[in-house]
């Protein structure tokens, strides 16, 4: 089944020459439920479960779907929720690296 445009998917596969061959695809949130905040950027441990990505902080929860390790100094993509205290709730997040790109 096809999901409808503007729904947010979580898609995994390989590359095989000029295409792309999907493994899985997998609906997150539909295109109704809107207000999702999309952020790119490097990656702060504040705590165990709060994170800040440039201005941002926002929080993993137990359905939030992390592609890849939270490292900080990773490179990462995040949608979340915003919350009245400005953080967000992550549904999802894509780390973008598997080291810190932040010299010790």
């Amino acid at each position: 089944v096809t999901p409808p445009p503007g729904t947010l998917v979580e898609v995994t596969g390989s590359q095989e020459g000029q295409a792309i061959v999907v493994a899985t695809a997998e609906s997150i949130r539909p295109p109704e439920e809107l207000g999702l905040v999309k952020l790119e950027g490097v990656v702060d441990q504040v705590d165990d479960n709060q994170w800040q990505v440039g201005p941002a902080l926002f929080r993993t929860t137990a359905v939030t779907r992390i592609g890849g390790e939270l490292i900080p100094g990773a490179r990462a993509v995040v949608w979340g929720l915003p919350n009245e205290d400005g953080s967000l709730d992550a549904i999802h997040v894509d780390v973008l690296d598997t080291r810190s790109l932040i010299a010790p």
